[in-house]
């Protein structure tokens, strides 16, 4: 009867961990595959992203539950050049970013990428194209390669590069299972400079021609930052970038500020804004 019972109560108490976490799977699948029926025919783009001048934003306007974040701006941005996006708390900077990236639809004028309408690019061939580095990463129960590479057969000798280049070399080669170290659910056994840094890794490993960049190293400590900025700031790609942190040598890099304010948009040259940012101080 002692056996018998053990054999019931054991396997009783591993399935209801195995229980909880099918049923949070449920609920991720149900949001994943459901089909809303507000879908806008232009969220269905089927072009293909040709960049190869320049991105405008014209005559945009965009609210958020009746305020009024952008208000019939103009911007050019040219490819390969590196953008500082500036402005207080609340500004606009990620709404501006969201709307460049596919994120909102719901906004007035028009963007294109060399003349072609955003909203007319395919979504899958878009996101080909371009990287995303957020403070907020979502990691996978699964090994360090696959989390850097997203399951895609890409050249090792480029993982490591970009393993290197984000600073995560100490982390994963001093582990006897270097890149095919398995992470916890959702990096739980990482801290949260070292998952920014799985992060930055995923977009370095990524040939794109746009990346958007959100408070990137934000979580790093200031030589660190330094030498992420830099290596972001030489990828031969157009980068769009939030940063509150100022790095001497580095910040100096970027072609152009991008400063949000009052709900208009104004692009300086670097060297100006940062001449007039000291004058005003």
């Amino acid at each position: 009867m002692i056996i018998l019972a053990n054999g019931c109560i054991w396997p009783l108490e591993e399935l209801l961990p195995l229980f909880n976490e099918l049923k949070g799977s449920l609920k991720i699948f149900e949001k994943i595959t459901s089909i809303k029926e507000n879908i806008s025919v232009h969220e269905q783009g089927t072009r293909k992203l040709s960049f190869s001048e320049s991105i405008e934003l014209k005559d945009v306007s965009f609210s958020y539950e009746d305020q009024k974040i952008l208000s019939h701006v103009n911007l050019k941005l040219e490819k390969n050049k590196k953008y500082l996006l500036k402005g207080a708390s609340g500004a606009g900077k990620s709404t501006l970013m969201k709307l460049l990236s596919q994120t909102y639809y719901e906004y007035e004028g028009a963007i294109t990428y060399d003349t072609m309408d955003l909203k007319k690019i395919s979504a899958e061939d878009f996101n080909n194209h371009v990287a995303f580095i957020y403070q907020d990463v979502f990691l996978f129960e699964d090994t360090m390669l696959n989390n850097l590479t997203l399951y895609r057969d890409l050249d090792q000798k480029k993982v490591e590069k970009a393993v290197v280049e984000a600073g995560l070399a100490d982390f994963l080669y001093d582990h006897p299972d270097k890149l095919n170290r398995v992470l916890r659910e959702n990096g739980q056994d990482l801290s949260g400079g070292q998952r920014q840094r799985v992060a930055i890794a995923r977009a370095l490993v990524k040939d794109v021609d746009i990346v958007f960049s959100d408070e990137a190293t934000s979580s790093l400590n200031p030589e660190l930052g330094a030498q992420v900025e830099s290596t972001l700031l030489g990828l031969p790609c157009t980068l769009i970038a939030v940063s509150h942190r100022y790095y001497p040598g580095v910040t100096e890099k970027y072609d152009g500020v991008i400063e949000i304010k009052n709900g208009k948009i104004q692009l300086y040259p670097i060297e100006d804004y940062f001449s007039e940012e000291a004058n005003v101080s």
